[in-house]
């Protein structure tokens, strides 16, 4: 018998084990380890006790991790990693553990919901809009090895000790998803590298990277200083730091020059996703 229940108090031993068989068929390879859940529960404010878990006798088989912020004033959750093993599917699992934990985000008074899903696993975006879900935009996701360019410039790289977030956000096109969110890079602040570029003393582009992870949370430039190459010289900083492929998820599609950009230096698109957002007021 499968019983409903929170992951308070779960290892993420068996989450792991869990959650890497579930994505086992997964439409492209996903690993985490151990310690990269941990990173992750850690890092973009994972909660056990909203996150929900099927299990039958006391063994887990299922899963939805939940994550929360205050955004705007409102109460938010992110759906990061939805999964139900191959043995155990065709039973609703899903959806059964999405109606055990809204009586408890009502309780505990979230305001919405978001997740990702990529554009081709229509069954699993059919779901999500039978629970209330609507599209809210088309994110693309990048990677590969950095070809370096060399230019002269009067700007100068420097560490970018602290984060000037009202300056740092003047300088963003798009508002970034949950993995590259203020939130998330604040925690993760002690392991990522981030560098600003300067004119004389002004701050006009940053770029921050997670090298453990391999991955660009963010980088941007100042509108009145785009043009100059600024762009590629943050990335030369990252090629320096990484000679590997590196990734940089969840970029809004609407911003077409950027994804020139990113390919021009020798990254590839490799998926889209859609992100979705339920408003709890609009299903009570």
């Amino acid at each position: 018998m499968i019983e409903i229940k929170t992951l308070k108090g779960v290892s993420f031993d068996q989450i792991e084990d869990v959650f890497n068989l579930s994505f086992s068929e997964y439409y492209f390879k996903i690993y985490f380890s151990k310690k990269q859940l941990e990173d992750k529960f850690s890092s973009e404010n994972g909660i056990l006790e909203l996150s929900v878990g099927a299990f039958e006798n006391n063994k887990l088989v299922g899963f939805i991790l939940h994550f929360y912020a205050i955004e705007n004033n409102e109460k938010a959750i992110y759906n990061g990693g939805t999964g139900v093993i191959p043995s155990k599917r065709g039973q609703s699992l899903a959806l059964k553990m999405f109606d055990y934990i809204m009586p408890v985000f009502r309780k505990n008074k979230i305001d919405k919901m978001a997740l990702e899903v990529l554009t081709i696993n229509k069954p699993a975006i059919r779901v999500y809009e039978s629970l209330g879900f609507k599209q809210k935009r088309t994110l693309n996701c990048y990677n590969g090895k950095l070809a370096v360019t060399t230019e002269e410039s009067e700007y100068t790289i420097q560490e970018l000790k602290n984060y000037d977030w009202p300056q740092l956000q003047s300088f963003w096109d798009h508002q970034p998803t949950w993995q590259n969110s203020i939130l998330t890079l604040n925690n993760l602040k002690p392991v990522n590298t981030s560098k600003g570029i300067y004119l004389k003393d002004t701050l006009v582009g940053y770029i921050i990277f997670n090298p453990t992870e391999k991955r660009i949370h963010q980088i941007a430039i100042d509108k009145n200083h785009r043009k100059k190459g600024l762009g590629s010289k943050l990335l030369n900083e990252v090629s320096r730091e990484s000679k590997e492929k590196i990734s940089f998820i969840n970029i809004d599609d609407r911003i077409l020059n950027f994804g020139h950009f990113l390919e021009k230096h020798g990254m590839q698109k490799f998926t889209q996703q859609y992100e979705m957002e339920l408003i709890m007021n609009d299903i009570d």
